[in-house]
C-alpha cells in the first residue's frame, strides 16, 4: 500500500473529485472563467519557457508517417494535446453564447496542435467539443435526467474494460478498432494478461516490459483497475451514480460529460478534474425550473 501511495498519486484524483464536487459553490458563476484563464496563463508560461530554452522540447519519431512529434515544453506531445482539450472544455463552458468566429479559432488552434503533436485522440476529441460548442444554443434547451445518463456512463466503463479484455488480434473488427485507438486495446489486453486483476491496490510500473517490448498503458479504465484494485476502482462509478441520481444536466453538458468517459478509453486525463471540469456534476446540474443552466 505504501508503494502504491508513493508512485500512484494521479489515481487519487478520484478523491479530489469527490471532495470538490461536494464543496464547490455552485452559485459562483466566475469559477469556470477563473479556472480557464489560470490554465491559459500556465500554457503561455510553458510555451514562453520553451521559447526561452528554459524547458526542452520532447520529440518523438512516428515511423509510419515519417514525422517528428513535438511537445513544445510539455512533458509529451500527447500532454500538449491533452492541455488543449482541457482549454477547449473550459472555453466551451465559459462562453454563454456561441460565436462562429470563436469556433473557427478553436478549430484553427486544434489543427495547429495536431500538426505539432500528430495526436489523433486530441484532434478527434477537439472536433467533438467544437461541434458541441456550435450546437450549444440548441443543446441548452433540453435537459437529460441523471437516470438516463447513468446507464450511458456504465456502458462507457463496460467498453473501456471489455474491449481490451476480449481483444482478439485475429478479428478484423478488433484490428480496425485497435488501429483507431492507436494500439491501446492490444496493450490493455496484454497488461490484463500480464498482471491480472486484484481486489486491493498495488504498485504497477509506469513502463512495463511484456514479451520483450517496453509498454505503457494509456487507458484510464485498465490502468486504474490494475493499480487501485476492484474495491477502490468500483468507488468511482458508484460515486458518479450517487451524484447523478435526482439531478439533471442540459444536453450540452451531458454530451461534454460523456466525452470524458470516451477519453478514458484512450487516455488517463478523462478522469482528471484538472483537465475536465465538467465532472463537477453538482456545479453544472440544473434545477427543475431552469432549462438553460449556468453556462
Amino acid at each position: 500500500m505504501s508503494n502504491y501511495l508513493e508512485t500512484n498519486v494521479d489515481d487519487l484524483s478520484m478523491v479530489t473529485l469527490f471532495l470538490l464536487s461536494a464543496s464547490v459553490d455552485k452559485d459562483d458563476e466566475r469559477l469556470m472563467t477563473a479556472i480557464f484563464y489560470f490554465k491559459l496563463i500556465v500554457a503561455i508560461l510553458v510555451l514562453f519557457a520553451y521559447n526561452s530554452h528554459i524547458i526542452s522540447d520532447m520529440t518523438m519519431y512516428r515511423a509510419d508517417k515519417d514525422l517528428i512529434r513535438h511537445s513544445y515544453g510539455f512533458m509529451h506531445p500527447n500532454s500538449l494535446g491533452m492541455y488543449l482539450v482541457g482549454l477547449l472544455f473550459d472555453f466551451s463552458l465559459v462562453r454563454k453564447s456561441h460565436k462562429a468566429r470563436a469556433g473557427l479559432v478553436m478549430l484553427l488552434v486544434s489543427l495547429l496542435i495536431f500538426a505539432i503533436t500528430d495526436s489523433r485522440t486530441t484532434f478527434l476529441i477537439a472536433g467533438v467539443i467544437i461541434l458541441c460548442y456550435f450546437l450549444k444554443p440548441l443543446l441548452l434547451k433540453y435537459q437529460v435526467s441523471g437516470s438516463v445518463i447513468i446507464p450511458l456512463v456504465i456502458v462507457m466503463f463496460g467498453l473501456g474494460l471489455g474491449l481490451p479484455y476480449f481483444y482478439n488480434g485475429d478479428s478484423t473488427i478488433y484490428a480496425t478498432l485497435n488501429h483507431w485507438f492507436s494500439g491501446r486495446l492490444n496493450i490493455g489486453h496484454m497488461y490484463l494478461q500480464h498482471f491480472g486483476v486484484d481486489w486491493l491496490p498495488r504498485n504497477i510500473p509506469t513502463f512495463t516490459e511484456i514479451n520483450g517490448h517496453s509498454m505503457y498503458d494509456d487507458s484510464f479504465y485498465i490502468d486504474s483497475l490494475l493499480r487501485q484494485g476492484i474495491f477502490l476502482f468500483l468507488l468511482y462509478p458508484i460515486f458518479l451514480i450517487v451524484q447523478l441520481r435526482g439531478k439533471k444536466l442540459t444536453l450540452f453538458h451531458t454530451m461534454l460529460f460523456l466525452i470524458t468517459f470516451f477519453i478514458n478509453i484512450m487516455e488517463h486525463y478523462g478522469g482528471s478534474l484538472c483537465m475536465c471540469n465538467i465532472l463537477l456534476i453538482n456545479y453544472f446540474a440544473v434545477s427543475e425550473e431552469n432549462t438553460v443552466g449556468k453556462y
